[in-house]
């Protein structure tokens, strides 16, 4: 698909699923019970070594919500070189959009202060990165919910 980064990891999907599976609290019999799986129906549709199996993409959200982990999400946003993230709520009562418009300033005053430090002395470093990256998607989460309370008052008034 034109346009579309594929950035391959170093795992499958299949070793990422039976690592991740592996790793929860809930041992992969009781996840198979609660998917209304037999245990060898979901291991062997896991297991990166066993070909004849296949995971059904119609188990995964149900998987991921029982597992309150959305890592196969971010394995297949890795994929194509994005990232997702949870839109925050809108107050139920913005009485000021003054107010909400002023964190979303903030976060982008955060994120231009971040860059700056980081490019101050020409080179960028990994942890720059990652606080470049984390105010950005505090700002873009931000942003969102400002967007909302200003579609919440639209409808309501």
């Amino acid at each position: 698909m034109a346009g579309i980064a594929h950035n391959p990891p170093e795992e499958t999907l299949r070793e990422m699923l039976y690592r991740w599976a592996k790793a929860r609290p809930l041992t992969l019999k009781r996840q198979a019970e609660h998917l209304g799986l037999a245990e060898s129906t979901l291991g062997n549709s896991i297991n990166p070594h066993i070909e004849a199996m296949e995971y059904k993409l119609a188990w995964l959200i149900p998987h991921m919500l029982l597992n309150d982990s959305l890592a196969p999400l971010d394995y297949l946003e890795a994929c194509v070189g994005r990232v997702a993230f949870d839109l925050p709520q809108a107050p139920e009562c913005v009485a000021n959009l003054q107010a909400e418009l002023a964190r979303t300033i903030k976060e982008f005053g955060d994120v231009i202060a971040a860059s700056g430090t980081a490019l101050e002395d020409g080179r960028v470093q990994r942890n720059e990165v990652k606080r470049i990256e984390q105010e950005i998607n505090e700002m873009v989460r931000q942003a969102f919910a400002f967007l909302q309370a200003v579609k919440d008052r639209m409808e309501r008034y």
